[in-house]
């Protein structure tokens, strides 16, 4: 569906309630587009811990680096 920015500014609270069912409004300027209005989807969360086990984190990942500890003045 396209609309002008005239009828846009004036029938904003409709545009919104037909993203209910659209899948997307174009926004046009004398007949071109400009933009374009789509329904909000939220994020899903990343569940906690989604990675465990697919990573190995070495055994001296705390020995000391002489050369980052020196960068940090440690």
């Amino acid at each position: 569906m396209q609309v002008n920015m005239y009828e846009a500014k004036t029938k904003l609270t409709s545009l919104v309630k037909q993203l209910e069912t659209e899948k997307e409004i174009i926004l046009a300027r004398n007949g071109k587009p400009v933009a374009k209005l789509v329904p909000y989807k939220k994020k899903s969360e990343r569940p906690f811990g989604l990675l465990k086990g697919k990573h190995k984190v070495s055994d001296d990942i705390d020995v000391c680096n002489d050369e980052i500890a020196e960068l940090f003045g440690v």
